[in-house]
């Protein structure tokens, strides 16, 4: 009788370390892919040039390889993206593999996309959800859809197309 108590009892208990190292393993899986990071480094005026440029860095903190296939701005109160930032002014062409544990730095001009989100505001085109329709901030997109976003710093569209306009305001 104690030998079937002393089988079953092995036996609960192999099955407990089973799901242990089941869940273990399973929780290794997720940690190995790819964990992006986006951070804006810099913000830089370009008036003589009509330009707003934002240096932009990319972080993979995972093990596993991602593609960057896009660089957007997101309305302020939205998880979503809201319109593609087209002008790379330095950096790798996209889309652009990141290895794990790297990272990539881009320059990317922001007038021409913050100009098309104001156009946007103006004929109701874009409808953000926030009280403050012109606050944005960037968002990296890799190529399985996974978004990164740089929360701050949150930028006023308005502010930027001020920024760059020539001394004397013309």
């Amino acid at each position: 009788m104690w030998i079937s108590y002393t089988a079953l009892g092995a036996s609960v208990f192999a099955a407990v370390v089973s799901a242990i190292s089941a869940r273990t393993a399973y929780l290794a899986f997720q940690m190995s892919g790819p964990r992006l990071q986006f951070l804006v480094e810099t913000l830089t005026p370009d008036p003589p040039n009509s330009r707003y440029i934002a240096k932009v860095k990319v972080v993979n903190r995972g093990r596993g390889e991602v593609d960057i296939a896009g660089f957007y701005i997101t309305s302020y109160g939205h998880r979503k993206p809201i319109l593609r930032i087209t002008e790379i002014v330095a950096g790798h062409p996209l889309p652009h593999r990141i290895m794990g544990g790297s990272e990539e730095v881009w320059h990317l001009d922001l007038l021409p996309t913050a100009r098309r989100y104001v156009a946007g505001l103006q004929d109701r085109s874009i409808r953000p959800w926030s009280s403050w329709p012109e606050q944005v901030y960037l968002t990296a997109k890799g190529a399985n859809g996974n978004l990164a976003h740089a929360k701050r710093p949150q930028l006023s569209t308005r502010q930027l197309i001020i920024d760059t306009l020539p001394a004397g305001g013309g």
